[in-house]
């Protein structure tokens, strides 16, 4: 976990499986974060959660979501729409929903003609302007695969500057779902910095430029007149190996503070 206004970072647990990020999201505080996940493995094999980064140990728990359900969206501290379908509001057994906090339906997650429906509220709600891809299928081993031929192109402005991100391809063994090439452009439409590609981009609340590419972790400077300054490595990740750690009990509380083991 990052703490962006004292650049200080917080580690809390390693996750054997796959969080689906672009349907998870940070409550307001930044106190508890819904996600979906999947391992197929154990009894719920794929399921949204709500938990206290940087920590996953699950607050409440809903199983299952299907190819295109799970996660959800934080419309205030106490109020969570679900991408369950009206059928799965009910956490389950073992796990609850405290007093106060409402959960309801995500209204679209009916709707057929579009995938992954949430995740384009998701990024309307935090400034991104999205032009959709356009994918055929083909034949890859007897297997049936995707091809862009359109790439998905997102873009968020920050007074005359444009952070631009464009899907590249679909990643393989040891790489995102999507790779992902981001670049900065001025009013004009000329690059003025190319990050390549990157795993995570975005602006932080003062105007600079946050960024994960190769395990490290970067920050540059925006001028309003002149652009982007020289990228800062804040944190490089590269040497971690994993740990099995254990969430401590402040963890497994809806309210309260936690932290997590600072490590820079």
């Amino acid at each position: 976990m990052w703490h962006t206004d004292s650049n200080e970072f917080y580690f809390g647990q390693w996750f054997k499986g796959r969080i689906y990020e672009h349907v998870s999201d940070l409550s307001p505080s930044g106190k508890r974060l819904i996600y979906r996940a999947e391992t197929h493995r154990g009894p719920y094999k794929q399921w949204t959660a709500i938990s206290r980064p940087p920590f996953i140990t699950a607050l409440t728990l809903w199983a299952g979501g299907g190819a295109w359900g799970g996660g959800g969206i934080f419309d205030s501290e106490t109020r969570i729409r679900l991408n369950h379908g009206s059928s799965k509001s009910k956490p389950e057994d073992g796990f609850a929903v405290p007093p106060g906090v409402q959960v309801s339906t995500y209204d679209e997650w009916t709707n057929p003609k579009k995938q992954w429906p949430l995740q384009l509220t998701l990024f309307q709600r935090n400034e991104w302007a999205i032009q959709q891809a356009e994918v055929a299928a083909y034949s890859k081993g007897g297997r049936r695969a995707w091809k862009i031929e359109t790439p998905e192109i997102r873009w968020k402005r920050r007074g005359k500057w444009i952070l631009e991100s464009s899907v590249v391809r679909y990643g393989g063994p040891g790489e995102p779902g999507t790779v992902r090439h981001f670049r900065m452009l001025d009013d004009d439409g000329d690059c003025r910095l190319d990050l390549g590609e990157c795993d995570w981009a975005d602006w932080s609340y003062d105007g600079r430029l946050l960024f994960a590419r190769d395990g490290c972790v970067f920050d540059a400077p925006v001028s309003k007149a002149r652009g982007p300054g020289g990228a800062n490595e804040r944190l490089d990740l590269r040497a971690m190996k994993f740990e099995a750690i254990a969430s401590p009990e402040e963890a497994r509380r809806w309210t309260g503070e936690v932290v997590g083991r600072r490590i820079k």
